[in-house]
């Protein structure tokens, strides 16, 4: 996959060799690495060559969320997609950021888990 004549593989390890000069944590590097890996054998697999867009994008998330990940998982590598389109366009590398306009899926939001009385109990008596 080639982006303003580049290839992504270069692309990617500018970014993140970006992301370290910042002081990423080393985990966040991985964490975009792996991502971006998946992103590209995806895309390679379906389009080709073709830059990458919105159309692709939600293709993608499509794709993670029939392989049953979790979407805290989906969340998680779509976030990191999200950050190197953002550094793609503010370092001119393409005209039009392709994530505008992508929504990441939301994450279900989970209650607090409520105190027994013997919690409660031992709380009081505290």
């Amino acid at each position: 996959m080639v982006v303003n004549g580049r290839n992504l593989g270069e692309l990617v390890d500018t970014f993140l060799m970006f992301g370290r000069s910042r002081g990423l944590a080393e985990r966040t590097i991985s964490t975009y690495r792996y991502a971006l890996d998946e992103l590209s054998r995806f895309v390679i697999g379906t389009n080709g060559k073709k830059p990458i867009s919105k159309t692709t994008l939600r293709a993608f998330i499509s794709f993670l969320l029939e392989r049953r990940l979790s979407r805290t998982t989906v969340s998680i590598r779509m976030r990191a997609i999200r950050v190197f389109c953002n550094w793609l366009e503010e370092e001119g590398l393409v005209e039009v950021n392709p994530f505008e306009g992508v929504e990441i899926p939301r994450l279900p939001k989970s209650l607090p888990r409520s105190l027994d009385k013997q919690q409660v109990t031992r709380l009081v008596t505290a």
